[in-house]
């Protein structure tokens, strides 16, 4: 499924999962996806890639690539990240999702990051967590932020 999409601020990460019935079934979300979720405002616009991989003891692994622009300033940035997680279903349709490293962290503007710090965002110890709007084999939807917030859907294949 997918995880990338912090745009707090400045940047934010999503991770997500999916569902389409009543009742998540957490055996298809094992395995590899390929995600991508895509934001656009007059402020600025986040674009992100992803594989991720959900293993059955609650481990997840994810490589992203994230690019930032704000128009206002005419920054562009990108970042690649590899964030390794714990996930879990919680109630009947929504991913939980915790990053407990970050082993690869690359960005293109360096001194951006020394000043937003995302890297420190992402391992703050918060959970994040998703909306499963879709989950079949061979597709998944996730919905991140809450109603009148911003919200992203992260869509995934197989």
């Amino acid at each position: 499924m997918k995880k990338l999409a912090y745009a707090a601020g400045l940047v934010s990460i999503i991770n997500t999962t999916l569902v389409s019935a009543s009742t998540i079934d957490p055996a298809l979300l094992l395995g590899t996806w390929h995600c991508s979720f895509e934001s656009n405002s007059p402020e600025q616009s986040l674009v992100g890639t992803s594989v991720d991989t959900y293993a059955a003891d609650g481990t997840s692994h994810s490589d992203s690539k994230l690019s930032l622009q704000i128009h206002s300033i005419g920054l562009d940035v990108a970042y690649e990240i590899t964030l390794k997680s714990r996930w879990q279903i919680i109630g009947q349709d929504r991913i939980e999702e915790t990053v407990v490293a970050v082993p690869t962290f690359l960005t293109s503007n360096p001194a951006l990051e020394q000043m937003i710090s995302l890297k420190d965002e992402l391992l703050n110890g918060e959970t994040e967590s998703a909306n499963i709007i879709e989950l079949t084999a061979n597709t998944a939807i996730f919905r991140t932020g809450t109603e009148g917030q911003s919200q992203q859907d992260v869509r995934c294949t197989r």
